[in-house]
Protein backbone atom coordinates (compact mmCIF):
# COMPACT_ATOMS: atom_id res chain seq x y z
CA UNK A 1 0.00 0.00 0.00
CA UNK A 2 1.10 3.63 -0.74
CA UNK A 3 1.28 5.51 2.12
CA UNK A 4 2.78 9.07 2.38
CA UNK A 5 2.80 10.67 5.63
CA UNK A 6 3.12 13.54 7.86
CA UNK A 7 1.28 12.92 10.64
CA UNK A 8 5.10 13.42 13.00
CA UNK A 9 5.78 16.46 11.08
CA UNK A 10 6.44 19.33 12.79
CA UNK A 11 5.37 21.26 9.57
CA UNK A 12 2.32 18.93 9.12
CA UNK A 13 -0.14 22.26 9.53
CA UNK A 14 1.69 23.95 6.55
CA UNK A 15 2.25 21.20 4.36
CA UNK A 16 -1.89 19.84 4.90
CA UNK A 17 -3.23 23.60 3.89
CA UNK A 18 -0.39 23.25 0.20
CA UNK A 19 -2.30 20.03 -0.02
CA UNK A 20 -5.46 21.09 0.19
CA UNK A 21 -4.89 24.34 -1.44
CA UNK A 22 -3.22 22.70 -4.49
CA UNK A 23 -6.34 19.98 -4.63
CA UNK A 24 -4.13 16.88 -3.68
CA UNK A 25 -4.86 13.80 -1.31
CA UNK A 26 -2.69 11.30 0.65
CA UNK A 27 -6.03 8.91 -0.03
CA UNK A 28 -4.23 5.88 -0.74
CA UNK A 29 -6.28 4.97 -3.72
CA UNK A 30 -6.13 8.21 -5.35
CA UNK A 31 -1.98 8.20 -4.77
CA UNK A 32 -2.22 4.11 -6.72
CA UNK A 33 -4.50 6.06 -9.66
CA UNK A 34 -2.54 8.81 -10.87
CA UNK A 35 1.25 9.01 -10.95
CA UNK A 36 1.39 12.52 -11.52
CA UNK A 37 -0.77 13.18 -8.92
CA UNK A 38 1.68 10.96 -6.01
CA UNK A 39 4.97 12.86 -7.31
CA UNK A 40 3.10 16.09 -6.80
CA UNK A 41 1.97 15.21 -3.08
CA UNK A 42 5.65 13.61 -2.31
CA UNK A 43 6.69 17.28 -3.45
CA UNK A 44 4.74 18.94 -0.86
CA UNK A 45 5.34 16.08 2.19
CA UNK A 46 9.21 16.29 1.32
CA UNK A 47 9.23 20.10 1.46
CA UNK A 48 11.63 21.29 4.32
CA UNK A 49 11.49 24.51 6.43
CA UNK A 50 13.61 26.67 4.21
CA UNK A 51 11.73 25.40 1.13
CA UNK A 52 8.39 26.22 2.88
CA UNK A 53 10.06 29.81 3.48
CA UNK A 54 11.05 30.60 -0.09
CA UNK A 55 8.21 29.27 -1.42
CA UNK A 56 6.09 31.20 -3.87
CA UNK A 57 2.36 32.10 -4.43
CA UNK A 58 2.97 30.66 -8.12
CA UNK A 59 3.97 27.10 -6.85
CA UNK A 60 1.80 24.56 -7.92
CA UNK A 61 4.22 21.25 -7.25
CA UNK A 62 3.31 21.00 -11.33
CA UNK A 63 7.63 20.68 -11.30
CA UNK A 64 10.35 20.34 -9.68
CA UNK A 65 11.00 22.63 -6.67
CA UNK A 66 14.76 21.85 -6.47
CA UNK A 67 16.98 19.04 -6.70
CA UNK A 68 17.13 18.15 -3.18
CA UNK A 69 12.74 18.10 -3.00
CA UNK A 70 12.65 16.56 -6.16
CA UNK A 71 15.61 14.02 -4.82
CA UNK A 72 13.31 13.60 -1.56
CA UNK A 73 10.06 13.01 -3.43
CA UNK A 74 10.79 10.60 -5.78
CA UNK A 75 12.79 8.54 -2.83
CA UNK A 76 10.05 8.55 -0.79
CA UNK A 77 7.72 7.12 -3.37
CA UNK A 78 10.33 4.59 -4.59
CA UNK A 79 10.48 3.50 -0.91
CA UNK A 80 6.71 3.00 -0.84
CA UNK A 81 6.65 1.36 -4.42
CA UNK A 82 9.16 -1.18 -2.93
CA UNK A 83 7.15 -2.05 0.09
CA UNK A 84 4.48 -3.43 -2.53
CA UNK A 85 6.07 -5.05 -5.31
CA UNK A 86 4.35 -6.06 -8.62
CA UNK A 87 1.29 -4.28 -7.41
CA UNK A 88 1.56 -1.21 -9.02
CA UNK A 89 3.43 -1.48 -12.09
CA UNK A 90 2.23 1.13 -14.26
CA UNK A 91 3.26 3.56 -11.63
CA UNK A 92 6.56 2.21 -10.52
CA UNK A 93 7.45 2.28 -14.25
CA UNK A 94 6.72 6.25 -14.78
CA UNK A 95 8.35 7.19 -11.15
CA UNK A 96 11.54 4.94 -12.63
CA UNK A 97 11.76 6.94 -15.61
CA UNK A 98 11.29 10.03 -13.57
CA UNK A 99 14.41 8.57 -12.03
CA UNK A 100 16.13 8.22 -14.29
CA UNK A 101 15.37 11.91 -15.73
CA UNK A 102 16.34 13.59 -12.73
CA UNK A 103 20.21 13.74 -13.18
CA UNK A 104 19.82 14.92 -16.72
CA UNK A 105 21.07 18.25 -15.84
CA UNK A 106 23.61 17.34 -13.69
CA UNK A 107 26.58 18.65 -12.89
CA UNK A 108 27.82 16.12 -10.55
CA UNK A 109 31.44 14.79 -10.32
CA UNK A 110 29.57 11.33 -11.44
CA UNK A 111 33.34 10.49 -13.63
CA UNK A 112 35.40 6.85 -12.75
CA UNK A 113 37.80 6.97 -9.48
CA UNK A 114 41.58 7.39 -10.54
CA UNK A 115 42.38 4.00 -8.05
CA UNK A 116 41.02 2.38 -5.21
CA UNK A 117 44.41 2.79 -2.93
CA UNK A 118 42.96 5.44 -0.63
CA UNK A 119 41.83 2.85 2.19
CA UNK A 120 44.21 0.07 3.81
CA UNK A 121 43.48 -3.19 3.00
CA UNK A 122 43.22 -3.88 6.84
CA UNK A 123 39.91 -1.31 6.74
CA UNK A 124 38.49 -3.02 3.57
CA UNK A 125 38.70 -6.61 4.76
CA UNK A 126 37.47 -5.68 8.08
CA UNK A 127 34.46 -4.29 6.59
CA UNK A 128 33.88 -7.36 4.58
CA UNK A 129 34.04 -9.43 8.03
CA UNK A 130 31.74 -7.00 9.65
CA UNK A 131 28.98 -7.75 7.45
CA UNK A 132 28.66 -4.93 5.82
CA UNK A 133 26.58 -5.40 2.67
CA UNK A 134 27.62 -3.17 -0.37
CA UNK A 135 27.62 -2.90 -3.74
CA UNK A 136 30.12 0.33 -3.63
CA UNK A 137 33.96 0.37 -3.33
CA UNK A 138 36.47 3.36 -2.09
CA UNK A 139 37.95 5.31 -4.99
CA UNK A 140 39.91 8.53 -5.13
CA UNK A 141 38.79 11.80 -7.41
CA UNK A 142 39.98 14.98 -8.23
CA UNK A 143 41.45 16.58 -5.65
CA UNK A 144 42.33 13.72 -3.64
CA UNK A 145 38.95 13.32 -2.12
CA UNK A 146 38.14 10.08 -1.19
CA UNK A 147 34.54 8.55 -2.07
CA UNK A 148 32.45 5.44 -3.06
CA UNK A 149 32.34 3.90 -6.55
CA UNK A 150 29.62 1.74 -7.70
CA UNK A 151 31.00 -2.10 -8.57
CA UNK A 152 28.17 -2.63 -10.69
CA UNK A 153 25.16 -0.76 -12.56
CA UNK A 154 22.57 0.30 -9.94
CA UNK A 155 19.29 0.70 -10.63
CA UNK A 156 16.52 2.92 -8.71
CA UNK A 157 15.57 1.20 -5.41
CA UNK A 158 18.88 -0.97 -5.36
CA UNK A 159 20.34 -1.05 -1.87
CA UNK A 160 24.17 0.49 -2.40
CA UNK A 161 25.21 0.14 1.67
CA UNK A 162 23.87 -1.93 4.54
CA UNK A 163 25.29 -1.30 7.85
CA UNK A 164 24.21 -3.50 10.62
CA UNK A 165 23.44 -2.47 13.87
CA UNK A 166 26.29 -3.32 15.79
CA UNK A 167 28.57 -1.37 14.14
CA UNK A 168 26.65 1.92 14.59
CA UNK A 169 28.75 4.41 16.88
CA UNK A 170 26.39 6.55 19.49
CA UNK A 171 26.22 8.47 22.71
CA UNK A 172 24.81 4.83 23.88
CA UNK A 173 28.16 2.73 22.78
CA UNK A 174 30.34 5.47 24.78
CA UNK A 175 28.28 5.43 27.92
CA UNK A 176 28.05 1.28 27.99
CA UNK A 177 31.76 0.87 27.25
CA UNK A 178 34.78 -0.09 29.29
CA UNK A 179 35.08 3.86 29.96
CA UNK A 180 31.59 4.88 29.85
CA UNK A 181 30.91 4.34 33.74
CA UNK A 182 34.21 6.43 34.29
CA UNK A 183 32.84 9.34 32.34
CA UNK A 184 28.96 9.14 33.73
CA UNK A 185 30.73 9.59 37.67
CA UNK A 186 30.78 13.31 35.69
CA UNK A 187 27.43 14.00 36.06
CA UNK A 188 28.02 17.66 34.80
CA UNK A 189 28.89 15.69 31.14
CA UNK A 190 26.00 15.56 28.49
CA UNK A 191 25.73 12.56 25.93
CA UNK A 192 27.81 14.78 23.51
CA UNK A 193 30.70 15.39 25.28
CA UNK A 194 30.93 11.71 26.87
CA UNK A 195 30.80 10.65 22.90
CA UNK A 196 33.55 12.57 22.21
CA UNK A 197 35.56 11.82 25.06
CA UNK A 198 35.20 8.40 24.49
CA UNK A 199 36.29 9.11 20.51
CA UNK A 200 39.62 10.62 21.69
CA UNK A 201 40.25 7.63 23.44
CA UNK A 202 38.98 4.82 21.73
CA UNK A 203 40.76 5.98 18.11
CA UNK A 204 44.45 4.86 19.93
CA UNK A 205 42.82 1.48 21.22
CA UNK A 206 44.69 -1.06 18.59
CA UNK A 207 41.87 -3.08 20.41
CA UNK A 208 39.27 -1.49 19.83
CA UNK A 209 36.35 -2.96 17.47
CA UNK A 210 36.83 -0.15 15.27
CA UNK A 211 40.27 0.31 15.44
CA UNK A 212 40.48 -0.02 11.35
CA UNK A 213 37.54 2.22 11.03
CA UNK A 214 39.82 5.13 13.35
CA UNK A 215 42.73 4.08 11.63
CA UNK A 216 40.66 4.98 7.93
CA UNK A 217 40.07 8.47 8.71
CA UNK A 218 42.00 11.69 7.59
CA UNK A 219 44.97 12.85 10.43
CA UNK A 220 43.80 15.93 10.18
CA UNK A 221 40.04 16.97 9.17
CA UNK A 222 39.71 21.38 7.96
CA UNK A 223 36.62 23.79 8.21
CA UNK A 224 35.44 26.70 9.13
CA UNK A 225 36.23 25.74 12.47
CA UNK A 226 40.56 25.38 11.59
CA UNK A 227 40.86 28.08 9.31
CA UNK A 228 44.06 30.60 10.09
CA UNK A 229 43.29 33.30 12.36
CA UNK A 230 44.84 35.32 8.99
CA UNK A 231 41.93 33.78 6.76
CA UNK A 232 38.92 34.50 9.38
CA UNK A 233 39.86 38.03 9.76
CA UNK A 234 39.33 38.28 6.35
CA UNK A 235 36.05 37.94 6.81
CA UNK A 236 35.39 40.83 9.14
CA UNK A 237 31.73 41.98 8.80
CA UNK A 238 30.75 38.95 6.74
CA UNK A 239 28.26 36.20 8.04
CA UNK A 240 30.91 33.78 7.70
CA UNK A 241 32.96 35.87 10.04
CA UNK A 242 30.28 35.41 13.12
CA UNK A 243 29.12 31.91 12.73
CA UNK A 244 32.99 30.96 12.37
CA UNK A 245 34.25 32.91 15.43
CA UNK A 246 30.91 31.75 17.45
CA UNK A 247 31.56 28.45 16.55
CA UNK A 248 35.08 28.66 17.35
CA UNK A 249 34.66 30.50 20.69
CA UNK A 250 31.83 28.42 21.96
CA UNK A 251 33.94 25.16 21.01
CA UNK A 252 36.94 26.50 23.22
CA UNK A 253 34.83 27.38 26.14
CA UNK A 254 33.67 23.87 25.90
CA UNK A 255 36.96 22.19 26.13
CA UNK A 256 38.54 24.83 28.79
CA UNK A 257 35.30 23.82 30.54
CA UNK A 258 36.36 19.67 30.34
CA UNK A 259 39.82 20.55 30.81
CA UNK A 260 39.68 19.70 34.65
CA UNK A 261 37.53 16.24 34.11
CA UNK A 262 40.28 15.24 31.46
CA UNK A 263 43.11 15.80 33.77
CA UNK A 264 41.56 13.88 36.42
CA UNK A 265 40.79 11.40 34.43
CA UNK A 266 44.31 11.01 33.08
CA UNK A 267 45.34 10.95 36.54
CA UNK A 268 42.92 8.33 37.99
CA UNK A 269 44.09 5.69 34.83
CA UNK A 270 47.43 6.42 34.15
CA UNK A 271 48.17 3.10 32.82
CA UNK A 272 45.66 3.59 30.40
CA UNK A 273 45.25 7.16 29.31
CA UNK A 274 47.94 9.94 28.11
CA UNK A 275 47.72 13.50 28.38
CA UNK A 276 48.85 13.79 24.89
CA UNK A 277 45.25 12.15 23.75
CA UNK A 278 43.11 15.25 25.47
CA UNK A 279 45.19 17.80 23.80
CA UNK A 280 42.78 21.00 22.63
CA UNK A 281 44.23 19.84 18.64
CA UNK A 282 42.65 16.02 19.88
CA UNK A 283 39.34 17.58 21.02
CA UNK A 284 39.02 19.64 18.42
CA UNK A 285 39.65 16.50 15.53
CA UNK A 286 37.15 14.27 17.57
CA UNK A 287 34.11 17.75 17.96
CA UNK A 288 34.74 18.12 13.72
CA UNK A 289 34.34 14.16 13.33
CA UNK A 290 31.18 14.65 14.94
CA UNK A 291 29.91 17.39 13.24
CA UNK A 292 31.04 16.25 9.76
CA UNK A 293 30.83 12.78 9.46
CA UNK A 294 28.08 11.64 11.95
CA UNK A 295 23.97 11.00 10.16
CA UNK A 296 21.00 11.28 12.19
CA UNK A 297 18.80 7.87 12.51
CA UNK A 298 15.76 6.59 13.72
CA UNK A 299 15.25 3.52 15.87
CA UNK A 300 12.61 1.34 15.71
CA UNK A 301 11.19 2.16 18.99
CA UNK A 302 11.01 6.32 17.89
CA UNK A 303 14.10 7.74 19.64
CA UNK A 304 16.57 9.64 17.15
CA UNK A 305 20.42 9.18 17.75
CA UNK A 306 23.39 10.99 16.16
CA UNK A 307 25.36 8.07 14.48
CA UNK A 308 29.26 7.39 13.21
CA UNK A 309 28.45 4.88 10.39
CA UNK A 310 31.36 3.45 9.02
CA UNK A 311 31.99 2.96 5.36
CA UNK A 312 28.90 4.95 4.55
CA UNK A 313 30.47 7.98 6.14
CA UNK A 314 32.79 7.95 2.73
CA UNK A 315 29.83 8.67 0.72
CA UNK A 316 30.51 12.17 -0.54
CA UNK A 317 27.72 15.05 -0.72
CA UNK A 318 26.40 16.41 -3.72
CA UNK A 319 23.02 18.68 -4.47
CA UNK A 320 22.08 16.42 -7.05
CA UNK A 321 22.57 12.91 -4.73
CA UNK A 322 21.97 9.35 -5.63
CA UNK A 323 20.52 8.78 -1.75
CA UNK A 324 18.57 10.58 0.18
CA UNK A 325 16.15 8.24 2.16
CA UNK A 326 19.00 6.55 5.08
CA UNK A 327 18.26 7.63 7.88
CA UNK A 328 16.13 4.67 10.00
CA UNK A 329 17.16 1.71 10.98
CA UNK A 330 15.33 -1.82 9.64
CA UNK A 331 12.98 -2.96 12.55
CA UNK A 332 13.27 -6.46 11.16
CA UNK A 333 16.82 -6.57 9.77
CA UNK A 334 18.87 -4.28 12.64
CA UNK A 335 19.96 -2.55 9.26
CA UNK A 336 20.86 0.93 8.42
CA UNK A 337 19.89 0.98 4.14
CA UNK A 338 21.33 3.47 1.82
CA UNK A 339 18.69 2.80 -1.29
CA UNK A 340 19.42 4.42 -4.63
CA UNK A 341 16.70 6.30 -6.09
CA UNK A 342 18.81 6.96 -9.48
CA UNK A 343 20.70 5.09 -11.38
CA UNK A 344 24.47 4.91 -10.71
CA UNK A 345 26.61 3.62 -13.62
CA UNK A 346 29.69 1.16 -12.58
CA UNK A 347 32.70 2.85 -12.01
CA UNK A 348 31.27 6.14 -10.95
CA UNK A 349 30.60 8.08 -7.26
CA UNK A 350 27.65 7.51 -5.95
CA UNK A 351 26.69 10.15 -3.87
CA UNK A 352 24.40 11.38 -0.62
CA UNK A 353 22.65 14.12 0.31
CA UNK A 354 23.96 16.11 3.36
CA UNK A 355 20.68 18.12 3.45
CA UNK A 356 19.63 21.52 1.81
CA UNK A 357 23.01 23.35 3.03
CA UNK A 358 24.42 26.44 2.58
CA UNK A 359 27.94 27.09 1.33
CA UNK A 360 28.36 28.51 4.71
CA UNK A 361 27.10 25.76 6.45
CA UNK A 362 28.94 23.53 3.76
CA UNK A 363 32.02 25.03 5.00
CA UNK A 364 31.80 25.43 9.06
CA UNK A 365 31.25 22.18 9.74
CA UNK A 366 32.61 20.26 6.38
CA UNK A 367 35.26 22.15 4.78
CA UNK A 368 33.58 22.86 1.64
CA UNK A 369 31.75 24.92 0.01
CA UNK A 370 29.74 24.45 -3.25
CA UNK A 371 29.80 26.78 -6.85
CA UNK A 372 26.05 27.37 -7.72
CA UNK A 373 24.90 25.96 -4.50
CA UNK A 374 21.13 25.84 -5.34
CA UNK A 375 20.56 25.81 -1.35
CA UNK A 376 23.17 29.38 -0.63
CA UNK A 377 21.61 31.98 1.17
CA UNK A 378 22.71 35.80 1.87
CA UNK A 379 21.81 36.36 5.84
CA UNK A 380 19.95 39.33 5.44
CA UNK A 381 19.08 41.55 8.57
CA UNK A 382 15.95 44.30 8.04
CA UNK A 383 16.54 47.66 10.34
CA UNK A 384 13.46 48.45 12.07
CA UNK A 385 11.60 51.84 11.48
CA UNK A 386 13.09 54.82 13.37
CA UNK A 387 10.18 57.20 12.78
CA UNK A 388 7.37 57.64 15.36
CA UNK A 389 5.48 54.26 14.29
CA UNK A 390 8.87 51.91 15.58
CA UNK A 391 6.91 50.68 18.24
CA UNK A 392 3.98 50.12 16.85
CA UNK A 393 5.07 48.46 13.51
CA UNK A 394 7.14 45.97 15.37
CA UNK A 395 4.36 45.00 17.35
CA UNK A 396 2.22 44.29 14.52
CA UNK A 397 5.43 42.30 12.75
CA UNK A 398 5.35 40.36 15.55
CA UNK A 399 1.57 39.36 15.54
CA UNK A 400 2.13 38.29 11.93
CA UNK A 401 5.14 36.22 13.18
CA UNK A 402 7.78 38.24 10.43
CA UNK A 403 10.78 38.35 11.91
CA UNK A 404 13.79 41.54 10.72
CA UNK A 405 16.30 38.40 9.97
CA UNK A 406 15.48 36.79 6.63
CA UNK A 407 17.41 34.86 3.61
CA UNK A 408 17.66 35.20 -0.07
CA UNK A 409 18.87 32.44 -2.46
CA UNK A 410 18.98 32.84 -6.20
CA UNK A 411 15.82 33.74 -7.95
CA UNK A 412 13.56 34.94 -6.23
CA UNK A 413 12.69 37.03 -2.85
CA UNK A 414 10.77 35.35 0.04
CA UNK A 415 7.19 36.16 0.47
CA UNK A 416 7.93 36.86 3.91
CA UNK A 417 10.76 39.08 3.25
CA UNK A 418 8.90 41.35 1.49
CA UNK A 419 5.83 41.77 3.38
CA UNK A 420 8.79 42.72 6.58
CA UNK A 421 10.31 45.18 4.12
CA UNK A 422 6.50 46.70 3.05
CA UNK A 423 5.76 46.95 6.58
CA UNK A 424 9.04 49.12 7.05
CA UNK A 425 9.06 50.43 4.27
CA UNK A 426 6.05 52.16 3.52
CA UNK A 427 4.72 55.81 4.26
CA UNK A 428 3.34 56.32 7.50
CA UNK A 429 0.05 56.93 6.48
CA UNK A 430 -0.11 53.79 4.55
CA UNK A 431 1.21 52.05 7.37
CA UNK A 432 -1.69 53.22 9.99
CA UNK A 433 -4.25 51.67 7.39
CA UNK A 434 -2.90 48.29 6.63
CA UNK A 435 -2.11 48.13 10.28
CA UNK A 436 -6.43 47.66 11.12
CA UNK A 437 -6.01 45.48 8.39
CA UNK A 438 -5.00 41.34 8.18
CA UNK A 439 -2.07 39.76 6.64
CA UNK A 440 -3.82 39.34 3.33
CA UNK A 441 -3.23 43.32 3.16
CA UNK A 442 0.08 42.96 3.73
CA UNK A 443 0.57 41.09 0.69
CA UNK A 444 -1.41 43.36 -1.31
CA UNK A 445 1.03 45.96 -0.07
CA UNK A 446 4.09 44.00 -1.77
CA UNK A 447 3.02 45.17 -5.08
CA UNK A 448 4.22 48.95 -3.80
CA UNK A 449 7.97 48.40 -4.51
CA UNK A 450 9.41 51.69 -3.28
CA UNK A 451 8.37 50.34 0.19
CA UNK A 452 10.68 47.50 -0.18
CA UNK A 453 12.96 48.92 -2.22
CA UNK A 454 13.66 51.52 0.85
CA UNK A 455 13.80 48.59 3.30
CA UNK A 456 16.30 46.02 1.12
CA UNK A 457 18.34 47.95 -1.09
CA UNK A 458 20.71 49.51 1.06
CA UNK A 459 20.96 46.34 2.90
CA UNK A 460 22.09 44.49 0.36
CA UNK A 461 24.65 47.00 -1.31
CA UNK A 462 25.99 46.84 2.24
CA UNK A 463 26.29 43.21 2.35
CA UNK A 464 27.69 43.21 -1.24
CA UNK A 465 29.87 46.03 -0.15
CA UNK A 466 31.43 43.85 2.50
CA UNK A 467 31.78 40.60 0.61
CA UNK A 468 33.72 42.68 -2.34
CA UNK A 469 36.55 44.17 0.63
CA UNK A 470 36.89 40.83 1.98
CA UNK A 471 37.17 38.92 -1.45
CA UNK A 472 39.91 41.68 -2.19
CA UNK A 473 41.79 40.63 0.62
CA UNK A 474 41.33 37.00 0.30
CA UNK A 475 42.58 37.30 -3.23
CA UNK A 476 46.05 39.50 -1.67
CA UNK A 477 46.55 36.03 0.72
CA UNK A 478 46.26 33.57 -2.30
CA UNK A 479 48.62 36.08 -4.11
CA UNK A 480 51.07 35.93 -1.38
CA UNK A 481 51.07 32.36 -1.22
CA UNK A 482 49.19 31.42 1.80
CA UNK A 483 48.28 27.80 2.15
CA UNK A 484 45.44 27.87 4.30
CA UNK A 485 43.41 24.38 3.07
CA UNK A 486 40.23 26.74 3.50
CA UNK A 487 41.46 29.31 1.19
CA UNK A 488 39.41 27.91 -1.76
CA UNK A 489 36.43 27.08 -0.30
CA UNK A 490 36.29 30.71 0.93
CA UNK A 491 36.95 32.00 -2.11
CA UNK A 492 33.98 29.72 -3.55
CA UNK A 493 31.29 30.93 -0.79
CA UNK A 494 31.99 34.56 -1.51
CA UNK A 495 31.54 34.36 -4.83
CA UNK A 496 28.56 32.32 -4.20
CA UNK A 497 27.56 35.26 -2.02
CA UNK A 498 28.07 38.03 -4.32
CA UNK A 499 26.29 36.00 -7.14
CA UNK A 500 23.22 35.88 -5.04
CA UNK A 501 23.22 39.86 -3.92
CA UNK A 502 23.53 40.47 -7.58
CA UNK A 503 20.97 38.57 -8.53
CA UNK A 504 18.23 39.87 -5.85
CA UNK A 505 19.16 43.18 -7.04
CA UNK A 506 19.06 42.98 -10.43
CA UNK A 507 15.31 41.59 -9.43
CA UNK A 508 14.43 44.88 -7.53
CA UNK A 509 15.41 47.08 -10.06
CA UNK A 510 13.99 45.26 -13.00
CA UNK A 511 10.22 44.90 -10.63
CA UNK A 512 10.88 48.71 -10.28
CA UNK A 513 10.53 49.36 -14.46
CA UNK A 514 7.77 47.03 -14.37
Amino acid sequence: MISLRIMSDPLAKRKRALLRLNQLTLDHESLCADPDQLLRAARVVSLSKDELYFLQPKDDFLRPLNPRNEAAALSLVIDQLNKAPGQHANCERWIKQRCADYAAGSRAADTAAADDASLPDKFCRWVQRSDVQTQLQPGIFSGSIRGLVACNDLDPGSMAIRVPEILLITEDTAKESDLGPALMQFTQLGGDSIAVIWTMVERHDPDSQWAAFWQSLPETLHSGLTMSDTLLQALQGTSAHTECHSARQHIQEQYQGLKPILDALVTAYPAHLEAAWFSWDAYLWAVQLWYAYAMKVKWPDGSCKECLVPYASLLNHSVRPHIVQYGQLDATTRQLCFPVFRPVSKGHQCFLSYGPLSNLKLMLFYGMAIPDNPYDVVQLELEARSDHLQSQAQAFLQNLKLPLQHKISLGSLPVGLQMTAAVLGMPADTLKSTMRGSRELIVDEISEQNAIHSAVIPRLLNIQQQLYDSALIVEGLQQTGNCDPMLSCVMTYMASQVHICKDALSTLHLNAMT
